[in-house]
């Protein structure tokens, strides 16, 4: 299964807020064996975001595409209905989350914590979701995350679209209460988790770059990446692959070449341990 990561705002391009969603979220999908084609990041302009949906599902044909930020109650806040224009959907009240609003202001209002008698409709905002949607509760925060699945128009099938709110705690949170589950349904045996097997080998980057290059050439379907730690004289090796058979034999192949050339290298745990699932 093929997806991709599409984080929304302003505030991620302008440099004033890091974005640490798309790392969490090439982890996760990472460790169910799903295959991350693109992240990309779009301001909260409504064509922005309409337009990188259409191209992540049309053209770089990701089954799913995770849309992280613009779920808030503010003016720029437009997600939501930029990711219903884009499925061709209009928006309606999801009753649960209103009520769970509703319950909430209740509560702070007779302690005190908030004057006004009834939520505004900036709150209400957020309780608009496209027809047809699957709707997460957000016990971390407010806005729900949602997912809604359209017909595609550039080739046969249909795609995903999960939306989450870029406050990293509540999309953490989703992610472990809803939306792992639901992607695990949703990939079915289309995603193999990866085995991977990791080297230190102590010197440059350079010195083995043949090497590299030679053990990618002899297996296409074990990938090689080399991670230099700078500063400390040795590089991380990292090799991956769906078979763990052939993941082993690369490693041993990799391993054995390194040493007939004279460099030292250590295993940094088993060459056939199974990515496991973040926490």
């Amino acid at each position: 299964m093929q997806a991709a990561i599409l984080i929304v705002g302003d505030e991620i391009l302008s440099g004033h807020t890091q974005d640490t969603n798309s790392n969490f979220l090439a982890k996760r999908l990472f460790a169910l064996g799903v295959d991350l084609v693109e992240m990309r990041t779009v301001g909260d302009e409504a064509h922005a975001i309409q337009g990188a949906l259409w191209e992540l599902q049309e053209r770089r044909e990701a089954e799913l595409v995770i849309v992280a930020g613009g779920l808030g109650p503010t003016h720029d806040d437009r997600t939501v209905a930029a990711v219903a224009r884009a499925n061709g959907r209009s928006l309606v009240l999801d009753e649960a989350t209103w009520r769970r609003f509703l319950e909430r202001h209740r509560q702070r209002h007779e302690a005190g914590a908030d004057p006004r008698p009834a939520p505004d409709a900036a709150t209400r905002k957020m309780a608009l979701v496209p027809v047809g949607a699957t709707v997460f509760d957000n016990k971390a925060g407010a806005a729900p995350g949602l997912a809604l699945e359209r017909t595609l128009v550039t080739r046969p099938g249909s795609a995903w679209t999960i939306v989450l709110p870029g406050v990293p705690r509540e999309l953490e949170t989703l992610w472990g209460e809803h939306i792992e589950p639901f992607v695990t349904a949703l990939a079915g045996g289309r995603a193999t988790r990866r085995h991977v097997a990791e080297l230190v080998y102590h010197g440059y980057e350079s010195e083995m770059a043949t090497l590299l290059d030679e053990s990618e050439a002899v297996d296409d379907q074990v990938t090689v990446g080399s991670y230099p730690q700078w500063g400390e004289g040795r590089v991380v090796l990292r090799l991956s692959g769906r078979d763990k058979g052939r993941v082993e034999k690369a490693t041993e192949r990799l391993v054995a070449r390194l040493e007939e050339e004279g460099h030292r290298v250590e295993r940094m745990s088993h060459p056939s341990r199974q990515e496991p699932t973040p926490t």
